[in-house]
This record gives structure tokens, C-alpha cells and sequence, in this order.
């Protein structure tokens, strides 16, 4: 077993930069809350969410700088129905009901809070 050289500088470690949870005793609440971002952040954040539900088929209804509304699915088309129904004499009826049924939109609500956070909320 050698001894250490006193004249050799001790090699650094890096250091592991943590940030202090709550203290003993204290809430969890009383930690600071993450810094607002500014309003260019939160529309590119918005952007970004819309541009993801676009590509999943879903197109934009309305929108602001931090709020957003997009609609998926369709509605049938009644007048085509009606029409197929009376040249079927009613029979085409009930492929009509079972697509009035299931063919609905769906609307998203996109929100960016002033954190940055995109909040997702499906609206009926």
C-alpha cells in the first residue's frame, strides 16, 4: 500500500447539482413554482400540440395565442341519405341510423398554462 503524494493535487470530481426537496416538517407545497414562460414560448408550445393532433387527422376550429379547439371525426351527410333512402323505398334507412350513430366529431380543447404546460381536455 502506497501513501499519497502530499504534493499532487487531488483530482476533482464533478459535482451532482440537486435541488433541495421539502424539508422535514414542511409541505410540499411551500417549493417554488417553475418560472412563467413568455407569451412567444407558450404559442410555440401551442403550435407544436396542434401541429401533433393535425397529424393525427384532427383539423383546427378555433383558435387564439393559448387556446385552441380541434375536431376530429365527421358528421354524415344528411341530404345523401335522404335521398338514397327514398330511391331504396326506406331500405337504406337503417345503414343511415347506424351512421348517424356512429359517425360523430369530436372536439379537443388545446390550453397552454403560463408554465408552458399544454393542458389536453376532450370536450362532448
Amino acid at each position: 500500500m502506497s501513501l499519497p503524494d502530499p504534493d499532487s493535487q487531488p483530482t476533482p470530481t464533478p459535482m451532482q447539482h440537486t435541488t433541495p426537496g421539502p424539508q422535514y416538517g414542511q409541505p410540499a407545497s411551500a417549493s417554488t413554482p417553475p418560472p412563467e414562460v413568455s407569451i412567444e414560448q407558450r404559442r410555440h408550445s401551442l403550435s407544436m400540440a396542434i401541429s401533433s393532433e393535425v397529424a393525427r387527422g384532427a383539423r383546427v376550429e378555433s383558435q387564439t395565442d393559448t387556446n385552441a379547439i380541434v375536431v376530429t371525426g365527421s358528421k354524415p351527410n344528411h341530404v345523401l341519405h335522404a335521398i338514397i333512402t327514398l330511391f331504396t323505398c326506406g331500405f337504406w334507412g337503417l345503414v343511415w341510423i347506424v351512421l348517424a350513430i356512429m359517425l360523430r366529431e369530436h372536439r379537443i380543447a388545446l390550453t397552454v398554462d403560463p408554465y408552458g404546460h399544454v393542458l389536453r381536455q376532450e370536450l362532448t
